[in-house]
């Protein structure tokens, strides 16, 4: 890989450099979260498939959270609760766990086909009464994760790599938000 192509990767996926295009996109969904969500601080929430790094790094700290992955995870704040499992079937410890949130980050095109993303659904109208739901954005131009599962422009290349510019949109994903039924 030419160091040309590496710094042009940087500039746009590295998570950890705050001028890139995903930390500046980053940034904006946690500005877009805190303002639907003002009191997101005195909140007991629920991440889906999210890790303790991530809200160890968010300008947003909830009251309580209770992260749920199928990886392990370890926190040392003491706001952080990390639990190894499947976020499309929670243990029935969580299920009645009373939250004010949840929160999913990208995370409903790993989990499967149709019926496991109808699980997932079902795990968050379940929960909590609010909830944040992010979906990647299918045309943007960077795919860190490998596979979004969602449908791409023809031509796009996956895996981490640049899809066309073209197709391109400003828009920095596309979040479904429910602040109350």
């Amino acid at each position: 890989m030419t160091a040309e192509r590496k710094v042009l990767l940087r500039w746009i996926g590295d998570p950890d450099s705050p001028g890139s295009l995903s930390a500046r996109a980053r940034s904006r969904r946690w500005e877009m979260f805190h303002a639907h969500f003002p009191n997101a601080e005195e909140m007991r929430v629920l991440d889906l498939g999210g890790t303790s790094r991530s809200w160890e790094k968010a300008p947003v700290h909830p009251n309580r959270l209770v992260v749920v992955n199928i990886e392990p995870d370890q926190s040392d704040a003491p706001w952080i609760h990390c639990v190894r499992g499947d976020a499309c079937a929670p243990s029935e410890e969580i299920l009645r766990t009373e939250f004010d949130l949840v929160f999913s980050n990208s995370l409903i095109e790993h989990v499967g086909g149709h019926y496991r993303r109808q699980q997932l659904a079902e795990v968050v109208h379940r929960t909590a009464e609010h909830y944040w739901v992010q979906t990647p954005y299918a045309y943007f131009p960077w795919n860190h994760t490998g596979s979004s599962g969602l449908p791409v422009p023809a031509g796009t290349r996956q895996s981490g790599r640049l899809a066309p510019m073209a197709r391109w949109s400003h828009d920095i994903g596309q979040q479904v938000v429910r602040t109350g039924r």
